[in-house]
């Protein structure tokens, strides 16, 4: 009977490889030989068909290996980050007569290689009730179990971004000033060391209560005499000088008009004393 030699299975229609393992172990050596994947848990069932469904975690690294596949070929193993994990099903097929035609898994996912991927769990009517259905239905379970717990990972991780995003912008807007902080104001200030004063001296003067001496007048003599107020006319005699400078330096035509004034003013006091005179000339031939 077929054993491998890893795990110890033996099956009767157990397929080994060459160097005796069987699919399963043989796949954990092909995922292990690469470098950037550490494998955390590892989960496999073979299905109807001869087809395997293989899940390798790395928690560590936040990814996943799948391999879906007939035994017989070779091997295929994809490699795929949590959130590559978009959406996944379990169907069955409408019941016709108490049977169960077909029950079958899709999976899909962010790749290009293989966006979609389906698998029959179980292909071949069978009774609801039976032993085989149920076997059917827990095989449906568990696939359905770890593919939660890969898109339960890859919310967490999506939540764990967007908070590191928001974290990054918040750091951003609230950048350090160069200016020291200011002390806090309810901060006591440091108490300073009690100083002791020096003791009073006994013999220390007391202070004098008597009122001093008063200072001494000095007699009205010593003071300078008052400087007397000047006169009347020597005030006026300085008002004369400064018109009469201010005539010297008026123009020369107004030294014209009051020349020609002075000489009408002698004219007329001229003809006048003249009259006078021929007046009292005939009032004296009168009186002879």
């Amino acid at each position: 009977m077929p054993t491998c030699k890893k795990c110890g299975t033996s099956n009767l229609f157990l397929l080994l490889t060459n160097d005796g393992l069987c699919r399963p172990c043989e796949i954990t050596r092909q995922i292990s030989l690469n470098s950037e994947f550490q494998i955390s848990k590892v989960f496999h069932v073979f299905l109807p068909n001869n087809y395997i469904f293989y899940v390798a975690v790395d928690d560590e690294n936040k990814q996943f290996a799948l391999c879906t596949q007939l035994m017989s070929k070779p091997l295929r193993i994809n490699f795929y980050n949590y959130a590559d994990l978009i959406e996944f099903e379990v169907s069955e097929s409408e019941p016709v007569k108490s049977m169960c035609n077909a029950m079958m898994v899709n999976v899909y996912l962010n790749s290009l290689d293989r966006p979609h991927i389906s698998f029959y769990i179980l292909n071949s009517p069978v009774q609801f009730g039976s032993k085989a259905y149920y076997k059917a239905v827990r095989m449906a379970k568990q696939i359905y179990a770890v593919l939660r717990y890969l898109q339960h990972n890859a919310k967490l991780l999506q939540e764990q971004n967007r908070m590191n995003t928001l974290q990054a912008g918040a750091d951003v807007f609230s950048l350090p000033t160069d200016q020291p902080q200011e002390p806090e104001a309810d901060a006591k200030e440091p108490e300073k060391p009690a100083t002791k004063k020096a003791p009073a001296r006994k013999h220390a003067a007391k202070k004098s209560t008597s009122k001093k001496p008063a200072a001494k007048r000095t007699p009205a003599a010593n003071k300078p005499a008052a400087q007397s107020k000047p006169d009347a006319s020597s005030n006026e005699e300085e008002v004369a000088d400064k018109k009469e400078a201010a005539n010297a330096e008026s123009s020369p035509k107004s030294n014209m008009a009051k020349n020609m004034l002075k000489q009408l003013s002698d004219k007329i006091s001229n003809i006048a004393k003249r009259k006078t005179g021929k007046e009292e000339a005939s009032e004296t031939a009168n009186k002879g």
